[in-house]
Parts: structure tokens; C-alpha cells; sequence
């Protein structure tokens, strides 16, 4: 594989992420819809990296707080439970009690 052609592998991959992904545009550096590479094409790489692992950290920084808002959302569902089992305890408590005084007062 020639150089070239990861060159244009790596612009053409570039020039698809969103443009809040992107710090440079490469419209018109002879990347985007062009056969050749501009000459500035090491500099457009290494800027190509960094948006790269800007992108990176942006998808980490989205993963790390979907995990955590996951996990917040496991533990309320946890003390839902458990109030649910207390309040189903407390009817069943109530509905004995109430059974027997009325069985109380019926005789």
C-alpha cells in the first residue's frame, strides 16, 4: 500500500465526520473530492490526528457519562424496589389486621 493512497484513505475519512469534529476545513486543500493531495499533506494529517483524538475523547467523555447516568438510574430503581416491597408488606400487614378486627366485631 503506498502512502498516497493512506493518505487519501486517512482525508477521505476526514472529510465524512461531522463538522463539529472537524478544527480545519479541508474543503479546498485537495483532499475533499480531489485525486491528489494538497502539498501541506503532513501538516493535514497531524491535524488529522488530533481530531482524531479529539473525536476520541468526545465519544469516551459521552460513554463515561451515559455509563454513570446508567448506573444512577440501576441504584434509584434499587430503592424503588425495595420501597415497593416495603409498601406491599405494610397492605399485607394492614389487610390481617383489619381481617381480624372485624372478625372481632362481628361476633
Amino acid at each position: 500500500m503506498s502512502a498516497c493512497f493512506l493518505d487519501t484513505r486517512l482525508a477521505d475519512f476526514l472529510c465524512d465526520l461531522p463538522s463539529s469534529y472537524r478544527a480545519l476545513t479541508l474543503q479546498g486543500s485537495g483532499y475533499c473530492g480531489s485525486a491528489e493531495p494538497a502539498s501541506d499533506a503532513p501538516a493535514l494529517l497531524l491535524s488529522g490526528n488530533s481530531i482524531l483524538h479529539s473525536a476520541a475523547d468526545s465519544v469516551t467523555s459521552a460513554v463515561q457519562k451515559a455509563s454513570q447516568a446508567l448506573n444512577e438510574r440501576g441504584e434509584r430503581l434499587g430503592r424503588a424496589e425495595e420501597k415497593t416491597e416495603d409498601l406491599k408488606n405494610s397492605a399485607q400487614q394492614f389487610a390481617e389486621t383489619a381481617h381480624k378486627l372485624a372478625m372481632k366485631h362481628k361476633c
